[in-house]
């Protein structure tokens, strides 16, 4: 309720859209927590817990300066603490290899049978092995969510002399200059002027 400014009682609603989505198979489902100190960090492993009764994977996220408040060095977690509180209860992770490229670590839960995920966005950059875009509400791409690089898609669909052969040219020209957005850039500017909610997923 806190997070979402929803009232608590739609907690119910988004577990029944969770089930919703195993019943009509758009596996496989993820859950994803941003770890914040003083927040969640407690919570962690009933969230490790609920996900393997529900045969979906929780993943966890360090919490990034993107446009707002909620980023602090006191309330900022590292995955591997919180790897570390997951062990402690339910004993050995074992790494998962993961065929897709992408930001998430997964590890196996042998005593839950189950799969937890971390993205380690802050304290271990993995530009390298990153395929994320998003597209604004704007329409604009943009290639990292750590900078503000940003390339106006709808003024090139909206130009006199569009072409799609004009819209594929520009985005493989930001895929190229993704490629050059690093961890240093991102860490250095310490997050970007947009607030999560005004860039999209």
């Amino acid at each position: 309720a806190f997070i979402t400014g929803m009232k608590e009682e739609n907690l119910q609603k988004v577990l029944e859209g969770i089930r919703e989505a195993k019943r009509l198979k758009l596996t496989p489902v993820k859950i994803n927590a941003v770890l914040m100190r003083r927040f969640n960090l407690e919570e962690v492993p009933d969230l490790v817990e609920f996900a393997a009764k529900e045969g979906v994977e929780v993943r966890f996220i360090e919490v990034m300066p993107v446009g707002g408040t909620f980023f602090s060095k006191e309330e900022f977690v590292p995955v591997k603490e919180a790897l570390r509180l997951i062990e402690k209860r339910f004993g050995e992770l074992e790494p998962v290899e993961v065929k897709k490229r992408g930001p998430a670590k997964s590890f196996f839960v042998k005593s839950l049978g189950a799969t937890v995920g971390v993205i380690p966005s802050v304290s271990e950059h993995f530009c390298a092995s990153c395929n994320r875009l998003r597209l604004t509400p704007e329409g604009k791409l943009r290639l990292c969510l750590m900078s503000d690089r940003e390339l106006d898609l709808k003024s090139i669909i909206r130009g006199a002399n569009y072409d799609r052969e004009q819209l594929r040219r520009a985005v493989v020209q930001a895929l190229i200059a993704k490629r050059s957005v690093n961890g240093v850039e991102a860490l250095e500017s310490l997050g970007c002027s947009r607030k999560m909610f005004s860039i999209g997923g």
